[in-house]
Formats: structure tokens, sequence, C-alpha cells
């Protein structure tokens, strides 16, 4: 654990960094950082041995004037790097991370199969167990929004057949037998949708596995693949409805369902953290920053979990 003081002048540096590089900036969010840094600057200086600080160590503060009083060349050459991939401008190369995505023409492809992404690295297959392969299939079904009908339906017959279920165990009844019936229900019934009749089967067994994935502009690689690298992008976040979800990826899959045309979708398999406020996750008011600890205890039996890609939006 770093000392208090040491941790938050990082902490703040980090910060200053972050509200700079924003997308969307102000002038009196400049004005902020310009009287912020100085400070940060001096924190540093009290820490550190005066030996590492150069020229490059006090240019940042000159970054949050210039950001501020940026011309129209200097914000057009700026701006620049945040224009949509197809748009070309100068000194721009393709953007960071940039997950080669194309939109697909077939309007009746669900968007599950049709989100932009791009592995990297070498292609590697496995089996899925039998708990994952469950797993899996439920949970894209379930996150899957033209399958949403098909799930009331369900619901509304299970409240039907048992008057007394309450919602928690139509909830676990839903998870655990809908994708048996709703497989059972597209043999009997005819679905116009190829897409919707296609992912009511069950995907293969075997599936496709990387080390990395580019994604909404966001590089992610798996833990093994990243512990001696210099950079870490093996943190995940997913947004709740009563708090926010943190987690290691631990695999990256590809998952393929029979037939054609070909679809596929990509999930993440991870470890989450303990999201009970002080004890798996730590909140610090003062900078806005959620601290998340290693998994462990009563909840390390729901980590290893699959997480569908196209759930995480940001962070």
């Amino acid at each position: 654990m770093l000392p208090k003081t040491i941790w938050e002048a990082i902490t703040e540096l980090s910060l200053f960094f972050k509200s700079l590089t924003a997308t969307v900036i102000t002038i009196e969010d400049m004005k902020k950082l310009e009287a912020e840094i100085s400070i940060i600057l001096c924190k540093l200086e009290e820490i550190f041995v005066p030996g590492i600080f150069n020229s490059m160590e006090h240019l940042p503060i000159h970054l949050a004037y210039e950001a501020r009083i940026a011309g129209l060349d200097g914000s057009s050459i700026f701006c620049s790097y945040y224009f949509e991939g197809h748009v070309y401008a100068r000194n721009r190369k393709v953007p960071l991370n940039d997950d080669g995505g194309a939109q697909d023409v077939d309007e009746e492809k669900l968007p599950i199969f049709s989100h932009p992404g791009c592995p990297y690295g070498k292609l590697k297959t496995r089996m899925l167990t039998e708990k994952e392969y469950i797993a899996a299939h439920s949970y894209i079904l379930l996150n899957e929004d033209h399958v949403q009908p098909y799930v009331k339906m369900y619901e509304e017959i299970l409240a039907e057949l048992h008057p007394d279920m309450n919602e928690v165990d139509i909830m676990l009844d839903v998870d655990k037998n809908f994708a048996t019936w709703f497989e059972t229900y597209a043999r009997q019934n005819p679905i116009k949708n190829k897409y919707i009749h296609d992912l009511s089967g069950r995907p293969l067994r075997t599936v496709k596995t990387y080390n990395v994935y580019f994604i909404n502009c966001y590089k992610f690689h798996t833990v093994s693949y990243g512990e001696k690298k210099l950079t870490m992008n093996t943190g995940v976040c997913i947004s709740g409805d009563s708090c926010d979800y943190y987690g290691m990826l631990l695999e990256i899959l590809e998952v393929e369902y029979p037939g054609l045309p070909i679809k596929s979708t990509v999930l993440f398999r991870c470890d989450w953290y303990d999201p009970t406020p002080n004890v798996g996750v730590k909140i610090h008011n003062e900078y806005k920053l959620e601290e998340a600890h290693a998994p462990h205890g009563p909840h390390s039996s729901h980590c290893s979990e699959l997480t569908q890609l196209i759930s995480y939006k940001h962070s």
C-alpha cells in the first residue's frame, strides 16, 4: 500500500491528465486545471528526489493554458482525432485501438451478432464445459432485445401455471429453463426472423479464444497475456441499476451459432470483485473514484462468469 500523501499526489496528477484529454472541455475547467497543476507538482517535488525533475516534468504547467487559448488551426488538428473513422484529416492516422467495425447492411441481423469488434493475436479453440455452455447460451438469449417478447411470454406462462411464484423465483426459473422452452417453441411455431430462429437453437460447443480484443476504441487483454506488460488493459466495468461491477478479464471467447449466414458474438470471462461498499469497493468521494479489492470471500463463488461484450459501454 502506498502512503496516503504519495497516493493522493499521483491520483491528482492522473485526474489532471484525464480532465485535460476529455472529449469535451470548457474554459472554466482549464482555468481550474491551471491552478491545480502547480500545487500537484509541488506535492510531487516534496516526495521525489530533485534529480528526476527536468523540463518534461514541468511541461504540464503549460498544457491547460495552451488548451484554453488554442486557436482555430490548433483546435482543428486536435479535434481531427475525434472524427468518425471514415473521415481523413491532416496529421491523422488510423484511430487508436481501432475495432475495424463495418456497418452491416442486413436489416434482420440482430445487434448481438453485429456489434463491431476486432480480435488480435493467435487464435486458439477449446470446448466449453457443460456449465459454461448453458451459461453462455442463456446469457446471449436474455441480453438480446429481440428475444424479450418471448421472455415476457414465458414469464406470463409461469405466472399462470404457478400463481404463487414471486418475482425472484420467476427470474431464477427464466435463467434455468427459458433456453429449453424457447428452443421447443421455435420448432413448433414459425419465427420469420432467421437470426432469432437460429438463436433459439444451441451454439457450437467449440469456441474461439483470443488474448486481445479491440472494441469501442478500447483495447482489452487477458490477465495472463498482460501480466508481464507495462500497461494494464485487463479491467472491465459494467454499470448496474444500484452499483457498478468491476472485474478482471480472464478469457475472450467467440461463440458461434450454426447455420448460414455465420452468426457469432464475443463474451468476456471475468473474475468479479465484491461490489459491497467498504468491503470489495472503497469510494473516495474527494476524487470521485472507486477502488476495487481483489475477489475473495463469500462472493468468490460468483467469479468467472461470462459477460457479453456489447454490454460494456465505456469505462
